[in-house]
């Protein structure tokens, strides 16, 4: 129909897991341990989808300035790592999403 836009649907993810989208400004940067140091898996520039996999504890990050624990295990196209749990909105709270890591 003239003047009318679809949203292409999101990805499906493996089960246990859901999609989340980057709310980071600047490029994310995905790492091969929750915390900030080592070098880069990938990066993921703002409104990227990736698969969140589980939460689990890592080096402290600051959210609206308190103090949380909590990093994402993610896959951006094709290869996985951690990011801050303040950096993808999976629409939810992903740690009542998706189970803690292994």
């Amino acid at each position: 129909m003239p003047g009318t836009t679809t949203t292409p649907p999101l990805p499906s993810s493996p089960a246990g897991s859901v999609t989340g989208t980057v709310t980071s400004r600047i490029a994310l940067v995905v790492f091969p341990a929750p915390e900030m140091k080592g070098r880069t898996v990938v990066s993921a520039d703002h409104g990227t989808h990736v698969t969140v996999e589980c939460y689990i504890a890592g080096q402290v990050q600051y959210r609206n300035g308190t103090p949380d624990s909590t990093w994402l295990r993610v896959t951006v196209a094709g290869k996985k790592g951690y990011v801050p749990i303040g950096q993808i909105d999976t629409g939810g709270d992903a740690k009542a999403q998706v189970p803690a890591c292994q």
